[in-house]
């Protein structure tokens, strides 16, 4: 007789795929309006979720470290543009990772959008830009330089998280060669929290459940309305 006890953590996380997709048939019957800011406040719902449930386990456990929430953040990102470009009947296929071309040592971006055979645009996502605030416009422009040797009429975009530990894009920073006029600001450079009521940057261990339009630098439904046009 093999002896079974009960486990409600693993029952959680074996719940947890059913979960997602559930919630997912039941938000696309709702009437989701970009001038709600729905995407975004669901995006800012899941992810101050998962940062604060995170942060409460590391605590029961005495862990210091917190686990990366980069992952996490992608797979919101992605469970959005697949909600949105559903309900919106768009033509386009959404991957995460796939490589641009068969060669060896292809780029593989965070995600990347297409029709048929032909990729239309990428986003990298970014949690914060701390550690490269003064080498990311480089490292972007780069990147876009590589994708449209490839797929010329291809759109790059970059999406982070937070203004938490840099700058964000209404802040100049000549170090990164970046200016804040910079016309790229809203049409290919989207930062979704900014800062809060009493002017500090919003990390999602301390973010609020509900958040107005003020605290996000920009959202993401001014990246929709983006992809909306490829």
């Amino acid at each position: 007789m093999i002896f079974r006890f009960e486990d409600e953590f693993a029952d959680l996380l074996d719940d947890y795929s059913p979960a997602l997709q559930k919630s997912y048939e039941k938000l696309k019957s709702e009437d989701l309006s970009l001038d709600n800011l729905d995407y975004s406040r669901l995006i800012a719902n899941r992810i101050r979720a998962y940062y604060q449930a995170q942060e409460k386990a590391n605590n029961f456990l005495g862990k210091k470290k917190a686990q990366s929430g980069s992952d996490f953040f992608v797979e919101t990102i992605i469970f959005a543009l697949k909600l949105f470009v559903e309900v919106e009947g768009l033509a386009l296929e959404i991957s995460s990772e796939k490589a641009l071309s068969p060669t060896r040592g292809a780029a593989r971006p965070d995600i990347s959008l297409w029709r048929e055979n032909s990729c239309v645009g990428i986003i990298e996502c970014k949690t914060q830009l701390g550690y490269q605030r003064f080498s990311w416009l480089s490292q972007f422009e780069k990147r876009e330089k590589e994708l449209h040797k490839i797929f010329p009429d291809a759109k790059k975009f970059l999406l982070v998280m937070t203004t938490c530990n840099w700058h964000g894009f209404k802040k100049s920073e000549p170090r990164a060669g970046f200016d804040k006029n910079d016309p790229r600001v809203g049409k290919q450079f989207f930062c979704l929290f900014g800062q809060n009521s009493h002017g500090h940057d919003i990390w999602p261990r301390w973010m609020p459940e509900d958040l107005s339009k003020d605290n996000f630098e920009q959202t993401f439904e001014q990246l929709l309305e983006k992809i909306r046009l490829l």
